[in-house]
């Protein structure tokens, strides 16, 4: 039975539901990916990571592209490159704990209902760029208890510094009750 799946160097798109309920408990991306699609790797209930090669070249994560993977616990170092995430992208990811990302990022918008959901993610640090947080974003995170940019020094007493922030979204923090300190 096949348990860990390292996808082969030179893919460059993952398809729409191409991994989808599988027995799968490891996925490694290989740096050449640039788009993931709908639901590309998505109700996959024993997976527990997906780890994205250092340097890569992903640019779109598609509508649910990571999503609905119940037991995932991991998604680490998504690319500096990515600037697209599509809805609820790693939405209904009940057990995510850690999300990292490339330092240096270009990302700017954290899109509707990207970590919808994910009810067991404790921590955060987003990329510096983030001006956008959109609706739904951290919908029902209600674990999530530090929050914070990348390059940003914060405490519970100064809190996480927003004024770079142009939009925030309907109910993007709904039910973020383990949110400490201050949004200023």
């Amino acid at each position: 039975e096949l348990t860990a799946l390292t996808l082969p160097e030179g893919l460059t798109e993952i398809d729409d539901s191409a991994i989808s309920g599988t027995g799968l408990t490891a996925i490694t991306i290989p740096k050449t990916v640039e788009k993931i699609g709908v639901n590309a790797i998505s109700g996959n209930y024993s997976l527990k990571s997906i780890q994205f090669e250092p340097g890569g070249a992903l640019v779109e994560l598609g509508n649910g592209a990571l999503c609905d993977n119940t037991y995932l616990e991991t998604i680490t170092n998504l690319p500096k490159t990515l600037t697209t995430l599509g809805i609820r992208t790693m939405g209904w990811n009940y057990h995510l704990t850690a999300v990292t990302f490339e330092p240096g990022s270009v990302l700017t918008d954290i899109g509707e209902g990207t970590f919808f959901r994910a009810e067991e993610l404790t921590a955060l640090t987003l990329p510096a760029g983030v001006t956008v947080i959109g609706k739904e974003a951290f919908y029902n995170c209600n674990k999530l208890a530090t929050f914070q940019f990348e390059n940003q020094v914060t405490s519970k007493e100064a809190g996480v510094d927003l004024s770079r922030i142009t939009s925030i979204g309907e109910n993007a923090f709904y039910h973020c009750a383990a949110l400490q300190g201050k949004l200023t």
